[in-house]
């Protein structure tokens, strides 16, 4: 009888333990933003866990029991059924990105697969997992279509554009540095400070001025200075610039543009 009870006992302890244990695997998985699910080789869905499914395609229903090929569109399965191959092959198949035309637009997706313990080769399971990763493509398109712009404006102005760190090392300069001062980027860029170019009988004027900005996160339009050209010619210019600040308001730098006013001055 003692037996039997502890026998009892602990069944009772191990059912509470694996009880637990999914319990932790059901609210890890709902916390997950992707797509789960359990497949053969071929493409068979045999599991699946997706709780953006019906979001981003069909309701969950429509996958379990089908072929990879009957539930997404040509290309998507096309692209998942090549990854389960080579995942089969190799145990398998993590973080590759690929864009597919989905029903509702183009998406991108990263896919990663591995198979299951005993599960590689062309008769074993393979567990994969698909997140949808199309608002943060997009949003590096709209960062490298912005960057595109201030690009191709600051290679057009005549006005130079910079940015400096808190140190006021210039940290950008545009192409049109050279035509007004005589040194390239390369010579300014990580370089040479702004206030290097100041002529000498004024530059700690002149810098304690733009510190004291720098110090207040002040905006400053139509700063006047002078600076020294590469060849030593002096260069009057009219400076105007805007702090760049992080989330909590700390001093990244600043940014800005200068016009050569000598012929004016």
């Amino acid at each position: 009888m003692a037996s039997t009870v502890e026998d009892v006992t602990e069944r009772a302890l191990a059912e509470k333990a694996l009880a637990e244990a999914h319990s932790r695997l059901a609210a890890t998985l709902a916390a997950l933003p992707d797509l789960m699910f359990e497949v053969d080789v071929k493409g068979r869905i045999y599991d699946y866990y997706a709780p953006a499914t019906e979001a981003l395609y069909a309701p969950p229903e429509e996958f379990l029991g089908k072929m990879v090929e009957d539930v997404l569109p040509a290309d998507a399965a096309g692209v998942i059924l090549k990854a389960l191959t080579q995942a089969a092959a190799e145990g398998s198949h993590r973080g590759a990105t690929y864009a597919l035309d989905m029903p509702g637009g183009r998406c991108w997706f990263e896919l990663s697969i591995a198979a299951k313990p005993g599960g590689s080769g062309t008769n074993g399971r393979l567990v994969a997992l698909a997140r949808d990763v199309t608002e943060r493509k997009r949003a590096e398109e709209a960062l490298r279509q912005s960057e595109e712009r201030f690009r191709q404006v600051a290679e057009t102005v005549s006005d130079f554009i910079w940015e400096v760190d808190t140190d006021g090392l210039y940290t950008y300069t545009s192409p049109s540095v050279e035509k007004i001062l005589g040194y390239t980027p390369d010579e300014l860029v990580g370089k040479m400070h702004f206030y290097d170019l100041f002529v000498p009988e004024i530059r700690e004027q002149l810098k304690a001025a733009a510190f004291g900005a720098f110090k207040a996160k002040q905006r400053f339009q139509a700063f006047p200075n002078s600076n020294l050209s590469k060849s030593g010619r002096i260069v009057y210019l009219e400076t105007s610039g805007m702090p760049i600040l992080d989330e909590a308001g700390r001093l990244l730098g600043y940014r800005g543009a200068d016009t050569d006013i000598t012929n004016r001055h």
